[in-house]
């Protein structure tokens, strides 16, 4: 198994945070791991915080495993061997450069049915990835939606700043759908640096999910 890692594209920079519990409900968010190399670099401390346990399958639990485990001790990048793999694994992925976030890279893993979102910089003394992981096609479906109504929503704005009013029978755009997500729209742009600090961590030398 060779696990291929995608840099962010479009919409999906959003979704390596923290999200709202109804984005976590509409994007099939199961939970992310956090991780982090020790003080030397080359160990493996780690995190796990259920989103939805109910969509933690057996299936799930195992390809997250075997990803997770690829990553660390594949044939590939191995960018979450130890600090020094991935400092060199980053070297030559600007593209995936989370934009105003500090240098933080973004990338995406697929399998059959789930999504995992790899944040990842290396930081000595902090968390250095982050997996956030989610069902696939409820995740693209979001992205999908959230980018429709944020094409009207901007629609809306340069229509207001061209014309300097809303005039009576102006065609607009049907904004029914802006509305409702409106709030979701505001959450993913605003809302998505907050962390909640947990200081419970275990050491593993093969990853496994509990």
């Amino acid at each position: 198994m060779q696990t291929q890692l995608k840099p962010w594209t479009g919409s999906e920079r959003l979704y390596f945070y923290p999200q709202s519990a109804q984005i976590v409900g509409q994007t099939g968010q199961i939970g992310r791991l956090r991780i982090d190399f020790g003080r030397q670099g080359n160990e493996f401390y780690s995190t796990w915080e259920d989103s939805r346990l109910s969509l933690k399958s057996d299936k799930f639990r195992q390809q997250f495993d075997d990803i997770i485990n690829d990553l660390r001790f594949g044939d590939g990048g191995r960018p979450l061997a130890g600090r020094k793999e991935l400092t060199g694994f980053l070297r030559d992925k600007q593209a995936a450069i989370l934009p105003e976030d500090g240098e933080w890279h973004g990338f995406r893993i697929d399998s059959d049915l789930y999504t995992f979102l790899l944040r990842c910089k290396p930081s000595p003394g902090d968390y250095e990835a982050y997996v956030w992981c989610y069902k696939k096609d409820w995740l693209d479906e979001h992205m999908a939606n959230a980018e429709k109504g944020d094409f009207y929503l901007r629609l809306k704005i340069c229509w207001i700043l061209s014309t300097g009013e809303l005039r009576d029978g102006a065609a607009l755009p049907d904004l029914t759908d802006i509305r409702r997500h409106q709030n979701a729209l505001l959450r993913e742009r605003f809302g998505y640096r907050f962390e909640k600090a947990f200081d419970d961590k275990y050491h593993s030398s093969s990853f496994h999910i509990s």
